[in-house]
């Protein structure tokens, strides 16, 4: 009954098919997305907490749409020349609308660059944010904010790719609108298949709300949102914790927390860093720090370096990495750190230099009672 129609779909050359909305509420998958790479497709099945892939040649392409119209009752195609509106009643009557639109294949231009988000079409978030349009493009005017997210989510996959986790609960600290949270739960849970357990923490009441209808609505079950300070959460068996731009302190009273939960990862993006450029003196480069904005970028750079040496005394692998998160923000220092037990006790040492030559007191050494 549908072979007239697959064969125009696939003569027209497709670029992405997405099925959804079955026949069956018991059926397994609840969306199946078949994507044209170079010369097979790709197909994405999936269920309610997962995605599974496989990989099907042009001569297994017409058989497998046909059983995916007798599965499920829409189909939203996009191919060379336009786009596809299918819907298939119970009868098996086909209702199809067809726009003519001239496409192109950004999927494969996305591959060719090795972007982490190559579902993004199906991330509701980045239409929420207007990246993606609603036929199912990234926007020419957000590229860069599609580049700047997809970098992030990057980063924080190649931070746990060695252990290859398949159950992980996440706290991010001052998650503010949350839309790198989301979109992280997103790729976290439907693309990698991890199960999670997502708590995102803010002490704004409406944007807390604002968060938790957003996540009701994408049906994000394990995404919730909680107002609280932060000396006032406690919690068990927290495997990652997030902080993304907090203020000054704030930073090290969320590693201070991570370090009490014993996290296995740390992602910081520490901002805002005038507990020690209140503080800092120095006789060796008083010079230096006579000038205010060298001032300010070297405390800023003595602050995160006792942070790094805190989390390798305390037994955690780090890197310090540049990161961009807004096409209006400076570079930032983001603080990548896995625990693995390898306590570096010259770490101390560097702390007690830099505490020497610049005179300061550090919450974060407070908090940890590092003399």
């Amino acid at each position: 009954m549908h072979n007239k129609l697959i064969q125009e779909i696939i003569q027209n050359v497709i670029i992405r098919m997405t099925f959804s909305n079955p026949f069956k509420k018991s059926n397994e998958f609840k969306k199946i997305v078949v994507d044209k790479l170079d010369d097979e497709y790709r197909v994405s099945k999936y269920t309610s907490t997962q995605v599974f892939h496989q990989n099907l040649k042009d001569d297994d392409i017409h058989n497998f749409l046909a059983e995916c119209f007798t599965t499920f009752k829409q189909c939203d195609g996009k191919v060379i020349k336009g786009n596809y509106n299918i819907r298939v009643n119970k009868k098996g009557n086909v209702l199809r609308r067809f726009t003519e639109q001239q496409n192109t294949n950004m999927l494969q231009h996305d591959r060719s660059k090795n972007y982490i988000l190559d579902h993004y079409a199906d991330m509701p978030i980045l239409k929420e944010l207007k990246i993606v349009s609603h036929d199912n493009q990234i926007r020419n005017d957000m590229f860069d904010k599609f580049k700047q997210i997809n970098k992030y989510v990057e980063l924080v996959d190649d931070l746990i790719k060695k252990d290859n986790p398949k159950k992980l609960k996440i706290v991010d600290f001052g998650s503010g609108k949350s839309y790198l949270t989301f979109v992280l739960y997103e790729y976290l849970h439907f693309q990698k298949g991890i199960e999670l357990e997502m708590i995102g923490i803010d002490l704004k009441e409406q944007v807390i709300l604002d968060n938790q209808a957003l996540a009701k609505r994408f049906g994000y079950e394990h995404l919730s949102f909680i107002a609280k300070d932060i000396n006032e959460i406690k919690m068990n068996d927290v495997d990652m914790m997030i902080s993304l731009h907090a203020c000054d302190v704030a930073t090290d009273l969320a590693l201070n927390k991570a370090l009490e939960w014993k996290c296995k990862y740390i992602i910081a993006v520490p901002c805002c860093h005038n507990e020690v450029y209140r503080q800092m003196k120095s006789d060796v480069f008083s010079k230096m720090i006579d000038h205010n904005i060298i001032k300010e970028r070297l405390s800023s750079l003595v602050t995160d370096t006792v942070r790094v040496n805190v989390l390798q005394y305390r037994g955690y692998q780090t890197q310090i990495i540049e990161y961009v998160d807004s096409d209006h923000s400076l570079k930032n220092l983001m603080i990548r750190a896995r625990l693995t037990h390898h306590y570096d006790e010259a770490a101390l040492a560097s702390i007690h230099e830099l505490k020497t030559t610049y005179q300061f007191e550090h919450t974060l050494l407070q908090l940890q009672n590092i003399k």
